[in-house]
């Protein structure tokens, strides 16, 4: 039989039937419940199925913590924080292994000392392979720049060859050797060097090389300077020499078409695929450039190590390499912790402050059953906010019905850690771009995030999609809510409600 390969899916799966699993010793350990009736119960909170076998107040309180962080573990919104965090780190393991690569392409890109020396700072991004060659990049005759580097026909074919060289392998582009990826089957790593123009100004040149939409449109190679030098223009001449283009460096964002290796083996999570080897760019580059043995931009404390690995290298280090798409995945990583954990928390506080102050009544209830008041509230909206179920009272939320403020409650901490979890996440990033100034250093991880959702967070979506689902999801609440309404008119259960009692029942 076929093993099956180690991906998210089979990964996920895994994680959940082992949390079911490890509700035998923890369940059954005391004995007051049979072992199947414990993998049952471990089951069916793992996947918020919500049936259980036993009731949850004739279960110790460690069984009822069991089962509490069990949910808390397996919820949608946790596993995505873990697909997060998968993320970030093979970016920073991946950033280790082509720091070295990136750093020697970057301090070998110029023709004097001083270009020699510099690293320019930019953004992580992935171009999508291009199937279609490099035709029409190979366009006979010559970029020229003044003052600059002059590239003849004849120097074409050594380009060339240096693009067939690294057609299975990723890319660099780099102050003065930029390359696209033409092989399907290799995705690469580049930085953006027109992305801290302005933080970063230096006087060297760049080596456009046009991706695909854009060499079908015809727009060829191209010499670009920096928008601070005056005294050198962007020229490009091919065929007959007689047709000029201008090219200017976009915005980091605007160009960014993003992802590399690292994240696009976090997309399928935790399938690294093969590592790009640096070793034909570092040949090229070294048959071109003098070496320099400094690492501009990088703390002294960073250092590289046996088989060119970066080694103490700091946050600083590592948002200088990695580019918008980390910094994108670090503030999402922060922000759907706080979601996640801190709804959790509102939920408890908001039955907590009712249950202390509400009718006698709803306190001796729960003394009925043995169950501490804020123990309760805790438990109860973890339950609702997982939309599983599980309550420490045997007739679940009855004897509640006649509290509005709670059948609400418990209704919008189901849309918030649950069906309407993407649509409060983007509200929040929304929220935070609009609040956040424009110069701020997250305003572009947050502009990123809203624009290319997917790429960053299963649970995300773009601004469309998310309407589309929020009306959906209004739309059959509002019709299942009015469909009870009418249908229980006569209902003994309901009539002895008042009109808001009704509402807020048939709503939650």
């Amino acid at each position: 039989m076929r093993c099956p390969s180690l991906n998210f899916i089979t990964l996920h799966y895994a994680y959940i039937f082992v949390m079911g699993l490890l509700s035998i010793p923890f369940l059954y350990l005391y004995g007051n419940i049979s072992a199947i009736d414990a993998y049952f119960m471990g089951s069916s909170a793992s996947t918020e199925s919500g049936l259980n076998v036993a009731n949850l107040n004739e279960l110790k309180l460690y069984q009822q913590l069991y089962l509490y962080f069990t949910t808390v573990f397996t919820q949608m919104g946790f596993v995505n924080i873990l697909v997060v965090v998968v993320r970030l780190y093979w970016f920073n393991k991946h950033l280790s292994s082509f720091g070295p690569a990136l750093l020697h392409a970057r301090r070998r890109g110029g023709t004097d000392s001083q270009e020699d020396s510099r690293l320019e700072y930019g953004e992580l991004k992935v171009s999508p392979p291009d199937t279609s060659g490099t035709a029409e990049t190979r366009a006979s005759g010559k970029v020229s720049e003044k003052n600059g580097v002059h590239l003849a026909a004849d120097d074409d074919d050594a380009i060339r060859g240096t693009c067939q060289d690294l057609e299975s392998e990723a890319r660099v582009s780099c102050s003065s050797f930029v390359e696209e990826a033409i092989d399907a089957s290799a995705p690469h790593i580049s930085f953006d060097s027109s992305a801290d123009k302005l933080r970063h100004p230096r006087s060297d040149s760049v080596l456009y090389v046009p991706g695909p939409r854009d060499r079908d449109l015809g727009h060829p190679l191209v010499e670009l300077t920096g928008p601070r030098l005056k005294s050198k223009e962007e020229t490009t001449r091919y065929g007959d020499d007689n047709r000029q283009h201008r090219l200017q460096t976009l915005g980091p964002l605007r160009e960014s078409r993003s992802i590399d290796r690292a994240a696009a083996l976090a997309s399928s999570v935790f399938v690294i695929g093969r590592e790009p080897a640096p070793s034909s760019i570092s040949r090229e580059l070294t048959r071109r450039r003098r070496a320099s043995d400094d690492m501009p931009y990088l703390s002294t404390g960073a250092s590289i190590g046996r088989n060119s690995r970066f080694y103490n290298l700091t946050r600083q280090d590592r948002n200088e390499l990695g580019g918008i798409e980390y910094r994108s995945l670090k503030l999402l990583l922060k922000v759907v912790v706080a979601y996640y954990f801190g709804v959790h928390l509102i939920g408890a506080i908001g039955l907590v402050g009712w249950i202390l102050h509400a009718d006698s009544k709803y306190a001796a209830h729960l003394d009925e059953f043995a169950q501490d008041k804020i123990w309760w509230a805790f438990y109860t909206s973890q339950t609702a906010i997982c939309n599983l179920g599980f309550t420490l009272t045997p007739d679940s939320m009855v004897f509640f019905q006649d509290s509005p403020w709670v059948m609400l409650w418990l209704s919008l901490l189901t849309f918030a850690g649950n069906t309407l979890y993407p649509v409060f996440l983007r509200s929040i990033l929304w929220t935070m771009s609009k609040i956040t100034p424009r110069g701020s250093s997250i305003q572009e991880p947050l502009q990123f995030l809203l624009t290319h959702p997917r790429r960053c967070y299963a649970l995300l979506f773009p601004g469309g999609t998310t309407w589309a689902l929020f009306g959906i999801i209004i739309g059959l609440n509002f019709l299942g809510t009015l469909i009870l309404l009418v249908l229980d008119l006569d209902n003994p259960e309901f009539t002895h409600l008042t009109p808001a009692q009704r509402v807020a029942a048939a709503f939650f």
